[in-house]
């Protein structure tokens, strides 16, 4: 007497859901069931290897269990990906400097396969941070590189409260009235004190070049 047919129908799997049963069987005519894997994948699977555990999921959920690719916030560049998205949606303390200046990311980085993709192939390493080469634009392959929390805080374009609009360039006033520009920098060493100048080209200049001699680069480049 043959073995009645187990109707698997609706079941669950690991990570398989039994959407129906195929409407052909397997080379060997074992009956073969159409099954949705939780990212959405479908694909045939025959209940034996269900129910004794041989497939618990599909390729691509296997690929997302690797370390870079996990989406958990223990994994930094998943939480990296989240934080981005949560500061462009404004929800963060310095709202102002991103929703509020219009930053957001390209559209193909809401999934996030498609950002660690890029950012795998573009020198992406734990320990370093996503960093903006123009901070006025927006989160995109092509102004985004991966750099130390060091190069991430020193580029940095003037904050609203500077009066110049350039990073370290404070206005002096002097007793005559007049007002000079006393040029800082932050260095490995502490913070450098590197000249007061009459006019403020003269200090955006100066400024500029202590950025090249002390970091090796100047902000937004």
């Amino acid at each position: 007497m043959a073995n009645k047919l187990r109707d698997v129908t609706g079941m669950k799997f690991g990570e398989w859901t039994v959407l129906r049963r195929a409407d052909h069987n397997d080379k060997y005519g074992k009956p073969l069931w159409v099954c949705r894997c939780s990212c959405g994948s479908e694909s045939l699977r025959t209940s034996h290897t269900l129910i004794n555990g041989q497939s618990t999921c599909c390729g691509l959920c296997k690929r997302n269990t690797t370390p870079f690719l996990v989406r958990t916030h223990s994994n930094r560049l998943y939480h990296t990906w989240s934080e981005m998205r949560r500061r462009c949606a404004g929800n963060c303390t310095n709202h102002q400097y991103y929703k509020g200046k219009g930053i957001s990311y390209v559209p193909e980085w809401d999934d996030f396969d498609v950002f660690a993709s890029w950012a795998l192939s573009n020198g992406y390493a734990p320990g370093l941070e996503i960093d903006r080469i123009d901070s006025d634009k927006e989160y995109s392959p092509e102004n985004c590189r991966w750099v130390s929390h060091k190069k991430n805080s020193r580029n940095r374009k003037a904050r609203s409260n500077n009066r110049t609009g350039t990073p370290g360039v404070q206005p002096r006033p002097l007793a005559d009235g007049s007002i000079s520009y006393r040029v800082t920098i932050s260095s490995d060493n502490g913070k450098i004190n590197v000249g007061t100048f009459h006019s403020l080209q003269e200090a955006v200049n100066a400024r500029k070049a202590a950025e090249l001699k002390y970091w090796g680069f100047n902000i937004g480049e």
